[in-house]
């Protein structure tokens, strides 16, 4: 569980075997702006939510303005990346920002 003042929340997730799978990421206040800008998919992350081939996201209204949540799968070298699993992360997309959300005072998220 995260500091509910952390402006950024990084989680990484494994699966059984340890192999890392993707990871989940929430934003708020001028680090939403900045994640667009500066991610490596960020700036994929134009509506309130959508995603789809490894990059899932979502936003919710916060006291301190928007915040957005990620989700996405790991480059594992070479450009490759793990390869993508959209229910999977779609549901824990879900669950991380719901409880985020919650942590933060914000309004529900907005999701698929």
């Amino acid at each position: 569980m995260s500091d509910k003042d952390a402006p950024v929340v990084d989680c990484v997730v494994a699966d059984d075997s340890g192999e890392k799978r993707f990871r989940l990421s929430a934003y708020y206040g001028p680090f939403v702006k900045s994640a667009r800008l500066e991610t490596l998919r960020g700036s994929q992350a134009v509506r309130d939510h959508g995603g789809s081939q490894g990059f899932h996201w979502t936003t919710a209204a916060c006291p301190s303005g928007e915040a957005l949540f990620t989700i996405e799968t790991l480059e594992t070298g070479g450009g490759k990346f793990t390869a993508p699993d959209d229910k999977a992360e779609t549901e824990a997309l879900r669950a991380f920002a719901e409880a985020s959300t919650g942590r933060h005072g914000c309004s529900p998220p907005k999701l698929p």
